[in-house]
């Protein structure tokens, strides 16, 4: 029923709202000049999605994660584990450590429902995706790290879809001068939409997607879009 290229279309009261993504290709990695390159972005490659699919219009908000919450009664692995607790960032020592006791009830900062879900592990994604498509009996899954990269791209061919530059208040993340920056998510949709309609796709948040990890492309990295299932399953991009 995917037809018309950023059409969007919500597939009940509890689901996330989406838009069509049109059919096309581009150049997946970053070139060696490109600045904060890794290893696993490269080699450069071409990949063509045949088909047009749709993508949430932002990151899964605390809103719509609560929905799926409470009609399952889930509990993620953190509320399940909390000796574990969640990834979060350690303020006075500056970097990323585990965070007992925190879960994306209580991740460690404010939120409302507006703002992007997260102290979701994998299995929490998978769980919430599932969800989506018993209640829809639609195909729902997390993007393939090609399906994300082309909807961010969106068209460019640039570190950012605006330029080379971080720029100033055009997403959040610690250098870009939003009020947010340092520790803090954005309610959803704060900063304007990309050419294919969605917002968000860069910063706020890391997002889980579909592939197995892999340390580069160079080893028969998928050419057309769909999830690449084989490497370190035990790792997920």
């Amino acid at each position: 029923d995917l037809i018309v290229p950023g059409e969007v279309f919500r597939d009940g009261d509890d689901c996330p709202e989406m838009v069509v993504i049109p059919a096309g290709q581009f150049l997946m990695g970053s070139p060696k000049p490109e600045a904060g390159r890794l290893i696993s972005e490269e080699p450069e490659h071409w990949v063509r999605i045949a088909k047009p699919f749709a993508l949430g219009h932002g990151t899964v908000t605390v809103g719509e994660f609560s929905r799926f919450v409470e009609a399952s009664d889930y509990k993620t692995e953190a509320e399940r584990s909390p000796e574990q607790g969640i990834w979060a960032l350690d303020r006075d020592k500056a970097e990323w450590a585990q965070a007992k006791d925190k879960n994306w009830r209580n991740p460690g900062f404010a939120q409302d429902d507006r703002h992007p879900v997260v102290g979701v592990n994998w299995n929490d994604a998978q769980a919430y995706v599932k969800w989506l498509g018993e209640k829809t009996g639609k195909a729902y899954r997390l993007p393939s790290e090609a399906e994300w990269e082309y909807v961010a791209r969106a068209g460019t061919r640039t570190r950012y879809p605006w330029g080379i530059e971080p720029g100033f208040n055009l997403a959040n993340f610690s250098d870009s001068g939003s009020q947010w920056s340092g520790g803090q998510t954005a309610p959803v949709g704060s900063f304007a939409a990309n050419a294919f309609g969605l917002c968000d796709m860069i910063g706020n948040v890391w997002e889980w997607l579909q592939d197995c990890w892999n340390e580069s492309y160079s080893d028969a990295a998928p050419a057309d879009g769909s999830p690449w299932l084989k490497g370190d399953c035990d790792r997920r991009v």
